[in-house]
């Protein structure tokens, strides 16, 4: 069970390496990571229908996946290209360098949620999502995550810790903290 004056490298996914990385961004302690404000939030709770989508926008979808393949290019490596539906229109994800993804489960019919920035692909004059986040769900799931789905927390990269880490980091440390903290308010 954790305190608020527990050392930090005591939190699930942090240890001694990570430690000392949030050491020297000044979080050392329990207390210290839980005060550490997030930059800014992003709405990912809030599923934007694909047929209204616009260019530039952060947009958090939920659909279908209709077909999933890679691409091997000469200059970009290999492209993990999917192309989902929700029923009012198609958009394509896709990742760089996303052989890697082939290993996934992207069947036809997989739902699938995903976030981030809608672009144009001039040269296929489509919609795409660009190296978006994403969860594969199972059939009747609902998003349960700590990164779609939600209001997500936005943290500034420390020492080389991403937001996404510092997320998990975050509710690993409340989740095991003492449930006696006194408030400073009454």
């Amino acid at each position: 069970m954790l305190r608020l004056d527990s050392d930090v490298q005591y939190v699930k996914g942090v240890g001694p390496r990570r430690a000392a990385l949030l050491g020297s961004r000044g979080i050392r302690t329990v207390e210290d990571l839980l005060v550490h404000i997030p930059k800014s939030y992003q709405d990912r709770a809030s599923f934007v229908p694909l047929a209204s989508l616009r260019i530039g926008q952060d947009a958090a979808v939920h659909g279908r996946v209709y077909r999933s393949r890679v691409i091997q290019t000469r200059t970009r490596g290999r492209i993990f290209d999917v192309i989902l539906t929700d029923g009012s229109s198609f958009a394509h994800a896709k990742w760089f360098h996303g052989g890697f993804l082939q290993i996934r489960e992207f069947s036809a019919g997989r739902e699938i949620v995903l976030f981030g920035r809608v672009d144009f692909d001039r040269r296929e004059s489509k919609f795409v999502f660009f190296n978006p986040e994403f969860e594969l769900l199972e059939d009747g799931d609902r998003p349960g995550s700590l990164d779609i789905g939600r209001y997500v927390p936005v943290y500034e990269e420390a020492a080389g810790i991403t937001s996404r880490q510092l997320r998990r980091i975050m509710s690993a440390a409340l989740s095991d903290l003492a449930k006696e903290i006194d408030d400073p308010l009454p």
